[in-house]
């Protein structure tokens, strides 16, 4: 068991390290400040969910960038945290149609992305989760590569922010299947 563990955070630190090698870095601040420029979207985050092949037990921010002082420290507060079944259910959905769009007034009362997206933290309207990228680790385990965009304004995304989330994601997506895992 503590081998496993052991596994699971030596893959962790090769993730972030990985990510945040200069160039990646560079582009993916460059990429998300020209979207939250252009679209109502006031948080962007990249996380990542190690554990297991289809359920996924916990998620980490590896990434965020806000235009607001809301949302801010969420690095610092999402570090392995404990998903539930409502948030493992949109995982699997967003692997499968490589988004999903959440409004935070309409999730179940109970499930943890109510509880974040409520609280004086984070205080997110809406958001579209946009998956990225499965990573095969070994035969137990993927790490599953994925962003969340989150508005504060109470409006959803339009056609042309969703479209441009969409763009932004995808020239993302093309970068992180350059990195060698």
């Amino acid at each position: 068991e503590i081998k496993k563990d052991l596994k699971k955070i030596k893959v962790e630190l090769e993730t972030l390290t990985l990510f945040f090698s200069c160039d990646f870095y560079s582009f993916l601040d460059i990429q998300v400040q020209e979207l939250l420029n252009h679209t109502k979207a006031s948080r962007f985050l990249l996380l990542f969910a190690i554990n297991g092949k289809v359920d996924f037990n916990s998620a980490t921010v590896a990434y965020q960038y806000i235009k607001t002082d809301k949302s801010a420290g969420a690095m610092q507060r999402y570090v392995r945290l404990p998903i539930d079944a409502h948030y493992r259910d949109i995982l699997k959905i967003t692997e499968k149609y490589k988004y999903f769009d959440i409004n935070t007034d309409k999730l179940p009362k109970e499930s943890l992305l109510k509880k974040i997206y409520s609280s004086k933290e984070e205080q997110i309207q809406h958001s579209r989760i946009m998956f990225l990228k499965r990573f095969h680790i070994d035969e137990e385990n993927d790490l599953l590569l994925y962003a969340s965009i989150g508005t504060h304004n109470k409006e959803e995304f339009t056609e042309e922010e969703l479209y441009q989330i969409s763009m932004t994601i995808s020239r993302i997506a093309t970068k992180i299947d350059q990195i060698k895992f």
